[in-house]
């Protein structure tokens, strides 16, 4: 196990190293098929290659991205979006789709064009009908999702009401498919936005379980990774409820936010000086956690014994159903 992870602590800076190679190969790429299309115009599937080479597709792309951005030359080597506008105008006017991209990726993407060249009401126009069109993936869907949400966000110079409203609407969708923890900064910051005090204490109400939930279920393999999860998991629970205390301390709410604080302290295992702490150490929460696993991988390393794997921290489901029931309250102090 040690020499596996050593391996692996060597192989990441070798795969950072690789990547400026992978861009010149793309590069190279991308000039040969350029060079193909000068003969071959009407080629689709050159044409679609030379997107994908591009990389334009898998640009990073988030609520908070601006519209009338310049083209990122570390994703795509076209010129200009105009260029790029071109090669998806064409494939979508001829309703060219294959095993790898369909209408719904293609007007994503040419939406994502617009939005970059600061139209963004002929963005939303292709976002939108992007969405209606039907045999689009979970993936492509939430990407559409994201777009619609950033389109709101960045609409104003100041975020308002109604457009917070939207981008919510559409983030919240796409979360609704997968973990509870998808888009959380995004949720957290447009609940606050938006005064749902409410809907915010139920979503830090669903954070906790589902981060405790995890350490329920992580099982024991009698490896060190099992350790690794259940630590992981069990100062994560904290975490996500030291969340909520904050919470409740920005809100003016101090009586609750220090009665959970006070009760997180006995769930801590000592401090360096074998002392229980006097209050929650809130930045120092992950030192703590990889001291103790730490701790726990060396004297199994030690003993070359993984077949008694203990683990004696307190049990939490108390202190997780008691938090969570205290955060079901209306606003009560």
């Amino acid at each position: 196990m040690k020499l596996k992870i050593i391996l692996y602590l060597f192989l990441i800076p070798l795969n950072l190293v690789a990547q400026p190679g992978d861009h010149g190969a793309s590069l190279r790429r991308f000039a040969e098929l350029t060079e193909k299309l000068k003969t071959d115009a009407n080629n689709y599937e050159l044409i679609w290659q030379r997107i994908t080479v591009s990389r334009f597709h898998d640009r990073h792309f988030d609520m908070y991205t601006k519209s009338g951005s310049h083209l990122d030359r570390r994703h795509s080597f076209f010129k200009n979006f105009n260029e790029l506008l071109d090669d998806l105008n064409k494939l979508i006017d001829n309703s060219v789709v294959n095993k790898n991209y369909n209408i719904a990726k293609l007007k994503l993407l040419r939406g994502r064009v617009y939005y970059f060249l600061g139209e963004t009401d002929k963005a939303l126009e292709d976002y939108l009908a992007a969405l209606n069109t039907p045999f689009k993936s979970s993936r492509v869907n939430d990407k559409i999702l994201i777009s619609i949400a950033a389109y709101y966000y960045n609409l104003e110079e100041n975020l308002t009401q109604e457009n917070a409203k939207q981008a919510l609407i559409h983030i919240n969708r796409a979360a609704n498919r997968t973990t509870p923890f998808a888009y959380e900064r995004e949720r957290k910051e447009l609940l606050r936005f938006l005064g749902r005090e409410q809907q915010l204490r139920a979503f830090y109400q669903e954070l906790i379980l589902a981060e405790y939930n995890r350490k329920r279920f992580v099982h024991n393999t009698r490896t060190t990774s099992y350790i690794f999860n259940k630590n992981n998991a069990y100062f994560g629970t904290l975490s996500r409820i030291n969340d909520l205390a904050k919470f409740y301390n920005e809100i003016q709410n101090y009586e609750r936010s220090r009665y959970i604080t006070e009760r997180l302290i006995r769930y801590l295992p000592p401090d360096d000086n074998g002392q229980p702490y006097k209050t929650f150490p809130r930045e120092e929460l992950r030192r703590i956690a990889a001291e103790e696993y730490s701790k726990r991988f060396r004297n199994l390393h030690r003993k070359n014994e993984y077949q008694e794997l203990s683990w004696d921290y307190q049990d939490l489901s108390d202190f997780v159903e008691s938090i969570t029931r205290l955060a079901r309250f209306q606003g009560r102090r």
